[in-house]
């Protein structure tokens, strides 16, 4: 497993430096490279498995992923009550956004 995170973390070159970055937002950045690297790694092992099509972007597929998930958990009122409007709650649009993501993959 420590083999399979090492190779998630050359794969992902993160080039942002962190010199300048207080310690608050070090640890923030750390956690959102450890998130990557994790992100990376499934896609990989998906592609390896084959339940992935080999054709996937694997990091532009991860920054996808996490960006439409921070986005979801942190949607603004006007969109969720635009969903509501047309009867689409929380969970019914996390399902319809892992088809998505599922069509996406394959």
């Amino acid at each position: 497993m420590k083999d399979v995170i090492e190779r998630g973390r050359k794969f992902a070159m993160f080039p942002a430096t962190m010199a300048s970055y207080d310690e608050n937002e070090r640890k923030i950045m750390e956690i959102r490279k450890e998130i990557l690297i994790l992100l990376i790694n499934s896609i990989k092992t998906g592609i390896e498995d084959g339940s992935i099509n080999k054709k996937i972007q694997i990091i532009e597929m991860a920054i996808l992923i996490k960006s439409m998930t921070e986005t979801n958990l942190n949607m603004p009122p006007d969109l969720v009550k635009t969903l509501e409007i047309r009867g689409i709650n929380n969970k019914q649009f996390f399902l319809d956004i892992d088809s998505l993501i599922n069509t996406l993959f394959n």
